[in-house]
């Protein structure tokens, strides 16, 4: 439900409803006034499918595919940060710190994987939504599978091979080579924003800051 559609301009409600439509291009959208709207369509209408929307949010079509989205009409837009060496762990904590003071206002919500050199079999689940940042293992510590390449072939997902391709191929349009022991490990993290496009390059630049450098990495 999008409410209290009676104190918002038309601009307001387009700029809104292209946001919810961002994170989740599948969802019924309700515009409402003081949330007056029939129960038939919010109860028991059995669209909620929790193994979907983990799997396929909107932020994942960001990862599989190159497309301008009708949204960056009302200024929501989306950048894929994508790296092939792991955070430093020490200086990932301290910009995850900083996110809500210096960040939270330009990127309204992120989400995707990454990688920390100290915990090199670990995927862990980057997710945030307005001044709220977390990280989620998977991998060893969970036990429910992490970096294909480190993953056993009795636990891999359905199709693994696809997945690898996307990779081995987005590694060869950036020009990545080497480190090929590394596999599938990698930053690859949507942030959507609303008009934060201009703030890109000093986010972007703060975030390389906590990839290790090439002594570290060397």
């Amino acid at each position: 439900l999008i409410n209290k559609v009676d104190l918002m301009s038309t601009a307001e409600i387009k700029e809104v409803t292209a946001f919810v439509t961002k994170i989740n291009p599948t969802a019924k959208i309700y515009n409402t006034t003081h949330c007056g709207i029939d129960l038939k369509h919010v109860l028991n209408t059995g669209l909620y499918d929790e193994e979907k929307v983990a799997e396929m949010p909107g932020w994942m079509d960001d990862l599989t595919e190159e497309k301008k989205p009708e949204t960056e009409e009302y200024g929501i837009s989306s950048v894929v940060y994508t790296r092939w060496r792991p955070f430093h762990p020490k200086r990932l904590k301290i910009w995850m710190e900083r996110f809500a003071s210096e960040y939270s206002k330009t990127i309204l919500r992120s989400k995707g994987w990454y990688w920390v050199a100290d915990r090199h079999e670990v995927k862990v689940e980057w997710a945030s939504a307005g001044p709220t940042i977390a990280g989620f293992s998977e991998g060893v510590e969970q036990g429910t599978g992490g970096w294909l390449v480190n993953t056993e072939a009795e636990q891999l997902p359905p199709n693994p091979n696809e997945e690898f391709d996307r990779i081995l191929m987005k590694k060869r349009n950036m020009g990545v080579t080497g480190h090929l022991l590394y596999g599938d490990r990698r930053q690859e993290i949507v942030f959507i924003g609303l008009h934060f496009k201009k703030d890109w390059k000093a986010i972007e630049k703060d975030l390389d800051e906590c990839i290790l450098n090439d002594r570290e990495w060397g």
